[in-house]
């Protein structure tokens, strides 16, 4: 009866090595698999750092960024443009609250 108990103990203790080296191995995969999705990320912000430097006339300042002319965001990169540019892509409602601020300005400015 011990010899068998024995057995199955020894029989476990190696079910259970061979489960911690499985479960290593998983961690060493993982570990290599964030690297590679770390060093994939990096090199897309890379390219698109690269893109938005030589983005072209058809990009428009929104805040702090540059929006290429297809609409996705070049990260990093501000490029002023005219105010007539401005002017060109202004909407109806953007029409509106420029000459209400520029009546208000004129209005205070003769107080």
């Amino acid at each position: 009866l011990q010899a068998e108990a024995a057995e199955k103990e020894a029989t476990l203790q190696a079910q259970v090595a061979e489960a911690e080296a499985k479960v290593a191995a998983m961690a060493e995969e993982r570990e290599r698999l964030e690297a590679q999705a770390l060093n994939a990320e990096r090199r897309a912000v890379e390219a698109e750092n690269k893109a938005a430097a030589t983005v072209t006339s058809t990009s428009v300042t929104i805040g702090d960024r540059v929006m290429k002319g297809d609409g996705s965001r070049a990260v990093g990169v501000v490029l002023p443009v005219s105010y007539t540019h401005l002017r060109a892509h202004e909407t109806p409602e953007h029409l509106v609250c420029r000459l209400l601020l520029e009546k208000k300005k004129t209005q205070s400015k003769t107080i």
